[in-house]
């Protein structure tokens, strides 16, 4: 199409037509998006922990492989490929492309001094990034003996829940054990912190008292520490409580039989209660336990029978129900 002058005149059409050319570049020649790396993110490693060389020079001091289990771990070349870091430095890595993992070489220098190492994964642009570090404790080649500075909480309240106890101090290790008067408890190892978490249980704490709180370290070296002192509060210091009945259980149908109830606060007024009914009761000075008469109607049925202490004097008060099994 021409003007009059004979110049051309290109439509809205060819327009569009020469910009799509100009932007596609050459047939086949367009971009391509680039693939992506994914996000590692760490599982766990193996071995979990090491022990201090403590070598005079650990320049020539033996290696060991740590496994690195995770996701998005992978390897294309050695400048394209998942990279274990141990404190932020680069350690050499390989890929096991049977079972996804990484393979890392940590040195005599790494594991020198006793502390905690912080493990990580990057992997490279485009995409990629570096997973959250896990902590690596590196355990004295002897082990410390613990010492305790502080419980909390310091106290609760007698015949309430299990509870978590964090205690501070000195030497702990991942293989510290934690002991609630001489009772060994569930314990959790925090490093960095100084401390560790004991799940104290409901039983530990049903009756007023003092219990001693200590931590114990394994060989080599090692040992336990001092007790520290940790109170459970009565609600009433007269109140009475059970610790322990015999039999502990029975079998159901097995007949009348006499119950043995220990535990603390019982005097010549206390009455034994079994699955809500109040039974025949007598005191022990002697023991200071009591004794009840079960009836045959009491055990007929298998389950579980809740037991009570009931005081009338001189402070009156009913202590927490403990369980008695019938099989």
């Amino acid at each position: 199409m021409r003007l009059r002058g004979g110049a051309p005149v290109r439509s809205a059409a060819m327009a569009a037509l020469a910009a799509v050319a100009v932007l596609s570049g050459s047939c086949g020649g367009g971009n391509k998006a680039q693939a992506q790396n994914p996000t590692p993110a760490i599982s766990s490693v193996f071995p979990d922990s090491a022990t201090a060389l403590e070598l005079a020079d650990c320049s020539s001091g033996p290696t060991f492989m740590l496994a690195v289990l995770g996701t998005g771990f992978f390897s294309n070349s050695t400048t394209n490929q998942s990279q274990v870091l141990w404190n932020g430095s680069p350690r050499d890595t390989t890929f096991d492309v049977v079972t996804d993992q990484l393979n890392a070489t940590i040195t005599a220098c790494d594991i020198q001094s006793p502390g905690t190492a912080q493990i990580s994964v990057t992997n490279p642009a485009p995409g990629g990034g570096t997973s959250s570090s896990i902590n690596f404790p590196i355990n004295p080649a002897n082990n410390g003996q613990p010492t305790i500075t502080q419980l909390s909480p310091t106290d609760v309240a007698a015949a309430g829940p299990g509870f978590s106890l964090t205690v501070t101090g000195t030497n702990f290790l991942a293989t510290s054990q934690v002991a609630f008067n001489g009772a060994p408890r569930a314990t959790m190892f925090n490093p960095g912190t100084n401390q560790l978490t004991a799940s104290i249980l409901a039983s530990d704490i049903l009756c007023p008292g003092t219990a001693t709180v200590t931590v114990t370290n394994p060989a080599p070296g090692g040992g336990t520490s001092l007790g520290s002192s940790f109170a459970s509060d009565p609600a009433n210091s007269q109140q009475p409580c059970i610790l322990q009945l015999s039999p502990a259980s029975i079998p159901a149908g097995s007949g009348a039989f006499t119950l043995t109830v220990s535990g603390t606060n019982f005097n010549a007024t206390s009455t034994v209660s079994f699955g809500g009914a109040m039974r025949t009761t007598s005191f022990d000075s002697s023991t200071g336990r009591l004794s009840a008469m079960i009836q045959v109607a009491d055990v007929m049925s298998a389950g579980p029978k809740s037991v009570t202490v009931t005081n009338t004097a001189p402070a009156a008060g009913t202590s927490a129900v403990f369980v008695f099994n019938v099989n």
